[in-house]
């Protein structure tokens, strides 16, 4: 980085350390901070931050809860139920425990035999979990990018199509809102996933 900085920059560059003094038009020596910053990381010890591991019954429970959250708003109407079962269906690779299984809003999580390059996504039981126990769950799963999504899947198409289904419910609004909605807040969806 040092290199990069002084052999790419115009002017003069100033590297210093907390508490260091430098008054425009002093010479510095960089060297000092740059070996003082060295010093700190090197008494950093890396952490390393285990996440619970979720079971596949433990995801299967999840999900029922979060399908009936859901649809909650939309008291059984038969459109809902026909909606959802038409949205895709996510094959998701759990990183933390090896195995692949089915994310849909129709039908509980269901453990598959789908290899890792045949899956749609791949992100820990963890994550997953997070996902069914919030209503703003996909949202979160893309802000915060702990996942790898394959260019060949369904991640985007099911992110804007359960996000969709998941926001609305988060505020208590209808399917039937969502349907005269649609393109208006499928825009904005998309509009996130590009930014």
């Amino acid at each position: 980085m040092h290199d990069t900085i002084l052999g790419k920059a115009d002017g003069a560059t100033v590297i210093l350390y907390p508490g260091d003094v430098w008054n425009y038009g002093d010479k510095v020596d960089c060297e000092v901070a740059i070996e003082k910053y060295a010093a700190c990381e090197r008494r950093i010890s890396p952490v390393n931050y285990a996440e619970a591991t979720h079971t596949p019954e433990d995801l299967t429970a999840l999900s029922r809860e979060f399908n009936v959250r859901i649809a909650k708003p939309n008291g059984g109407s038969l459109l809902f139920k026909a909606v959802c079962a038409g949205l895709p269906k996510l094959r998701v690779w759990l990183t933390d425990l090896n195995i692949a299984g089915v994310i849909s809003v129709d039908r509980a999580f269901a453990p598959s035999k789908a290899t890792r390059e045949k899956c749609d996504l791949e992100t820990s039981s963890t994550n997953i979990a997070y996902l069914y126990q919030h209503l703003y769950g996909a949202n979160s799963l893309m802000v915060n990018g702990r996942y790898q999504a394959s260019k060949l899947g369904n991640f985007k198409l099911f992110v804007v199509s359960h996000l969709c289904l998941m926001a609305s419910a988060n505020v208590g609004l209808t399917f039937s809102y969502v349907a005269k909605n649609a393109l208006k807040i499928a825009m904005n969806i998309v509009y996130r996933m590009r930014g």
